[in-house]
C-alpha cells in the first residue's frame, strides 16, 4: 500500500479486525490460495478490463458503460 500511496490524491486507512469482518477475511483467504473456493460459490478470473478506457475519456463517470465485447452469453 505504501508503494502506491503517491498515486492517489488522498488516502485514508481504517483497520477492521478480522472478527468483525469475517466475509472479507474469507474472501482474502480464497484470493491468496490459503483455502479453496466453496462448491456453492461461482468464481471467474477476469483477464482483461471490462470497460473501454477510450469511452471513459469522452464521457462523464455517471454515463460510462461496461464494454460487452468478448463477453460470453
Amino acid at each position: 500500500m505504501r508503494h502506491l500511496e503517491d498515486k492517489f490524491n488522498g488516502l485514508e486507512l481504517n483497520h477492521v479486525p478480522r472478527k468483525y469482518n469475517e466475509d472479507a477475511d474469507k474472501l482474502a483467504k480464497i484470493a491468496s490460495g490459503q483455502t479453496t473456493i466453496p462448491l456453492n460459490v461461482f468464481a471467474c478470473d477476469i483477464t482483461k478490463p471490462c470497460i473501454n478506457f477510450k469511452d471513459i475519456a469522452r464521457t462523464s463517470p455517471s454515463t460510462a458503460k461496461p464494454n460487452d465485447e468478448g463477453n460470453a452469453d
